[in-house]
């Protein structure tokens, strides 16, 4: 299992979380569920579905069909639980990150874990802030890095009236 995922596996490994499903239902689940935030078409799902299950994240079973080919309903595993529970926990490195991932995570979090999950992001980005503000820049970078800040400042502002 390679150490960074695409958060869009984890997306599908969240939606099974609450249970088997095949392809097509798990690709409009998610729209329904996320699809505000994620725009994942159905060949993208299967294609993440395939990743996952060759690293032991999911598997399938067949189901039968009347006058129908089989489909597979796929099933997280219990290492696809591990990963999406240490995935989940994460505040994400960046404020660029927040608008996908850390959305993504506070969907699949629980209270108790969201506002833990806030709490640390806030506290990610913080730091983020010092480092800004200690950088020696001119000209453009410096422009950039003033920018930068202001991004930062804008996101704890707006998680810590969450």
């Amino acid at each position: 299992m390679k150490s960074m995922r695409n958060p869009a596996e984890m997306v599908v490994l969240g939606r099974l979380r609450s249970g088997p499903a095949h392809g097509y239902d798990l690709a409009r689940a998610i729209g329904r569920d996320v699809g505000g935030v994620w725009r994942l078409g159905q060949s993208q799902v299967y294609a993440l579905l395939a990743r996952l299950e060759r690293d032991g994240l999911v598997g399938h079973s067949r189901q039968e069909q009347n006058g129908r080919p089989a489909r597979k309903v796929y099933a997280i595993t219990p290492a696809g639980r591990r990963a999406f529970g240490s995935w989940v926990k994460r505040p994400v490195p960046g404020v660029r990150d927040i608008r996908l991932e850390l959305l993504t995570k506070l969907h699949f979090c629980d209270p108790d874990a969201g506002r833990r999950l806030v709490l640390d992001q806030i506290a990610v980005l913080k730091r983020s802030a010092v480092s800004m503000r200690r950088r020696r820049a001119r000209g453009i970078e410096a422009r950039a890095v003033s920018f930068r800040l202001a991004m930062i400042e804008a996101a704890i502002g707006w998680l810590e009236g969450l």
